[in-house]
């Protein structure tokens, strides 16, 4: 996956941020929508970009001990 976002230096030394950034960058890229002329093949790396991703973030966020990353929205920990 991390070869698919462009990440040659795999799980080591990458970080959540930069591979949301590669693949903001490969998603502008490859969007049907800039892809008129072939939508059908737009659309498939589109799929592996994001399954990319996610398989990226499960492996970054199970190396740091926290594996929430799908479940945690950042909103209301603590209700009153």
């Amino acid at each position: 996956p991390f070869e698919v976002l462009g990440l040659a230096r795999g799980k080591e030394d990458t970080t959540i941020e930069e591979a949301t950034k590669a693949r903001r960058k490969l998603a502008l890229k490859w969007h049907p929508d800039r892809n008129i002329s072939n939508p059908e093949e737009a659309t498939r790396k589109m799929q592996e970009i994001n399954e990319a991703f996610r398989e990226v973030q499960l492996i970054l966020s199970s190396d740091n001990g926290h594996g929430e990353s799908d479940d945690d929205d950042g909103c209301c920990e603590s209700e009153s």
